[in-house]
């Protein structure tokens, strides 16, 4: 049986404004996915379930309370961190914010955010998207 030592549960959140979904370039300095735009996104905590784990997630990062409106996706992927094989199980969850602050404020692993156009994504700033991503994104958009 093989171990896998390096596998965590993620999360990400689409919160979505007019058509557009909200998207944070992650700070140079980070250790994970430096200068790359993704949603806001973390790791699930031992004990915490995916649903809790993306409202905490939005918080940290955009200081927005959200709600889950639904689980849009889920994907499984292997990438090389620090030269070891990562393994992630993200689930995506379509997010609406609920609390007094509209306007959201990212934290120190950020250093831009931008809300974007579902035709948007295909713009070169943004290839680093995952593209399971942009399409729950799409997914999203289009039945607004």
């Amino acid at each position: 049986m093989k171990c896998y030592p390096n596998y965590r549960v993620a999360v990400e959140a689409l919160i979505v404004r007019d058509g557009k979904v909200f998207l944070a370039k992650r700070a140079d300095n980070c250790e994970v996915a430096p200068g790359k735009w993704n949603v806001p996104a973390g790791k699930v905590k031992y004990e915490e379930i995916p649903a809790a784990a993306v409202v905490r997630e939005a918080m940290e990062e955009t200081k927005l309370e959200v709600e889950v409106v639904a689980e849009v996706g889920v994907r499984a992927f292997k990438f090389e961190h620090e030269g070891k094989d990562a393994f992630r199980l993200v689930y995506t969850y379509h997010v609406r914010v609920v609390g007094e602050r509209s306007e959201p404020e990212i934290d120190d692993e950020h250093s831009e955010c931008v809300w974007v156009s579902s035709e948007e994504l295909d713009l070169p700033e943004y290839a680093s998207l995952d593209g399971q991503l942009k399409e729950c994104i799409r997914n999203i958009l289009t039945d607004k």
